[in-house]
């Protein structure tokens, strides 16, 4: 499936020239109640899903995509005021999740909170759940492993590979950076 990523030219340029992708790391999302959109009027669910939500932190994050490069709001807000570039690429169905996004907090179900398969699902909407003010973004994610921290930059990467193949590069409408400039990276 074709889905894109905006950046700001700068770290466009990096990336392509890395030939890698950032993962966001569950603390650094734009969203502060991301992966919180549950229903936490129980003291102990709503402990529970921020434990469960700072565990995995330590070792899974998002690539995350849009389906579209046309949106002029994603181009304000993730490249730079559409001085940014978008990355298109190929990424393999099976890897990708499409986001839902909901107006109303998500009922957590409690009566079964025991059972493995309820806190898969809740663990499961708790990732792919997002407010319904985000919908603009139309956001496709894949779930990535933090393996090797980037020493220079603290950050995590994904590097371009078969799973997630470069495609197209669209350069927004304010953007200086050159065709010269791209070809280099």
């Amino acid at each position: 499936m074709r889905v894109y990523h905006y950046l700001s030219a700068k770290w466009a340029l990096d990336d392509l020239s890395m030939r890698r992708l950032k993962i966001a790391t569950f603390d650094d999302l734009n969203d502060p109640f991301e992966l919180l959109s549950f229903d936490m009027k129980d003291p102990t669910f709503r402990r529970a899903l921020k434990r469960t939500k700072e565990q995995m932190a330590h070792t899974r994050g998002f690539l995350c995509f849009s389906r579209s490069w046309k949106h002029p709001v994603l181009w304000s807000h993730y490249a730079d005021k559409h001085r940014g570039i978008c990355l298109g690429f190929d990424v393999r169905d099976d890897l990708l999740k499409e986001v839902t996004y909901t107006e109303d907090r998500l009922d957590p179900n409690i009566r079964g909170l025991g059972s493995e398969d309820v806190q898969l699902e809740i663990v499961q909407k708790m990732l792919w759940t997002k407010y319904q003010g985000w919908s603009y973004e139309d956001e496709m994610r894949a779930y990535a492993t933090l393996e090797e921290k980037d020493e220079s930059t603290k950050l995590y990467f994904k590097p371009f590979d078969h799973d997630m193949e470069l495609t197209e590069i669209v350069v927004g409408s304010l953007c200086d950076v050159t065709k010269t400039a791209l070809a280099v990276c």
